[in-house]
């Protein structure tokens, strides 16, 4: 499972790190907590079952000092739920002008400002998760989480932030897709990015291809005018691609122990990490991921996640 981002604009940040990518990593992409309110059905990462870890901020500072001496040059705030962490205006200072930065939230904001602290960081995009109107809040299991989304993402908007709105699609909610991308571009968001509900287990996939699923995306989007595709996905040609971020060595996965794992969406790589950026150094780092990617290149993109 990967994502495929369709926009109005040829032109945005964190594309920076696919035209700088010279076979070494630019894109950091760091759980700094395993918690998570919100009981999401298809959570890739297992967050939805009450995990309590999070990654210190001692820890923290080890690891985007790793990342910055391998080269990376966007780093990614992901959880579980990251505004929730303790630290996390913290760590955003501790990143501030060494990193493109974004971050993945389910935008269900208890403090009505965070806005204004993602600008005083420079934070350069925040991605939302957005099932729509109807379905958001039996999706996310939290009575109003929509309306806060709604307010989240509009806060970041005034605040000068890029908006990305993402849903994640299957068997559930196909017929919806046209629906929720109207709601998206009324919302003003310039990308709409989407995730296929897939992976080991998930019994939101059923008897739906994936390919079925990117397929009526794309035709919805482009009705709304998001006509330039990158494409993260095997399975889905863009303008730009980085078929499979983690197989190319795009992207370094960190979990929430300072670990770098291939790919959180393929199960058994959770509990396997390749390295651990606390200790390890950098080129241990990617030796290590040079040596795994060895092992399972098939000479052409493919995704683990749907292997298994």
């Amino acid at each position: 499972m990967c994502v495929v981002t369709y926009s109005k604009n040829t032109t945005y940040g964190s594309k920076d790190k696919v035209k700088l990518f010279d076979g070494r990593p630019k894109w950091g992409y760091v759980e700094i907590t395993a918690q998570c309110a919100h009981r999401c059905g298809w959570c890739y990462g297992g967050f939805n079952h009450q995990l309590s870890d999070m990654m210190s901020l001692e820890d923290f500072e080890k690891v985007v000092d790793k990342l910055e001496e391998i080269g990376i040059k966007q780093l990614t705030f992901a959880g579980g739920e990251p505004t929730d962490h303790p630290d996390f205006e913290a760590m955003l200072a501790k990143v501030q002008g060494r990193f493109i930065i974004n971050i993945v939230s389910h935008g269900d904001w208890s403090n009505s400002n965070l806005a204004d602290t993602l600008k005083k960081y420079q934070v350069n995009q925040v991605q939302f998760n957005y099932q729509g109107q109807v379905l958001h809040d039996k999706v996310h299991g939290i009575n109003g989480a929509f309306e806060r989304l709604s307010s989240s993402i509009k806060s970041t908007k005034a605040n000068g932030i890029e908006v990305v709105c993402s849903m994640t699609i299957g068997a559930y909610n196909l017929e919806r897709v046209e629906q929720v991308f109207i709601e998206m571009s009324e919302l003003g968001v310039d990308r709409i990015r989407v995730w296929e509900a897939t992976g080991l287990g998930n019994k939101y996939r059923r008897d739906l291809e994936v390919k079925h699923i990117f397929d009526v995306a794309q035709k919805e989007a482009a009705k709304l005018g998001y006509n330039y595709v990158q494409s993260y996905d095997p399975l889905v040609e863009g303008n730009v691609n980085a078929h499979c971020p983690a197989l190319s060595k795009l992207v370094l996965w960190v979990n929430v122990k300072g670990k770098h794992i291939y790919c959180g969406a393929v199960p058994f790589q959770r509990e396997n990490p390749l390295s651990d950026l606390r200790v390890d150094s950098a080129d241990q780092v990617l030796q290590n991921q040079q040596d795994f990617v060895s092992r399972f290149n098939h000479q052409e993109p493919f995704c683990m996640a749907r292997q298994v």
